[in-house]
């Protein structure tokens, strides 16, 4: 069974609500011998599905696409989540990324964590007057 939910918090306490979740476990029917039930005990496994939003100056984009490598999206392709993920592009009025830069020397550490684009816009230049300096 799969349960999908989203938190908001400071980061600290999600974080150890997610280690309050992690110290659950659960009995489960793992087989039957000579007619008698097997259990065994299942720890919760938690997933994160989180959306972040990086900024940075807009002269760096290649740099940070190389650095992220953020061409994953394993199971976002699909379903449902394909489209929430299209309805959250739209939200925010976000477009595409540009394709195919290669990772480099700088890249960061990625292995077990899957890095999905949704999208990127340009930040909004906001005049500063003088007198508010």
């Amino acid at each position: 069974m799969h349960l999908y939910l989203v938190t908001r918090g400071i980061k600290d306490r999600t974080d150890r609500w997610v280690n309050d979740c992690l110290a659950r476990y659960y009995d489960y029917k793992c087989g039957e011998v000579a007619g008698k039930p097997i259990v065994g005990r299942l720890q919760l496994s938690m997933r994160p599905i989180q959306l972040y939003e990086v900024v940075f100056p807009e002269e760096h984009l290649n740099q940070v696409i190389s650095d992220l490598q953020p061409y994953g999206g394993y199971g976002l392709q699909e379903g449902f989540i394909k489209k929430l993920v299209s309805l959250l592009r739209r939200m925010l009025k976000l477009e595409d990324i540009p394709k195919g830069i290669l990772p480099n020397n700088t890249s960061v550490f990625s292995e077990g964590v899957d890095v999905f684009c949704v999208g990127m816009k340009k930040d909004k230049m906001i005049p500063v007057k003088r007198e508010d300096l």
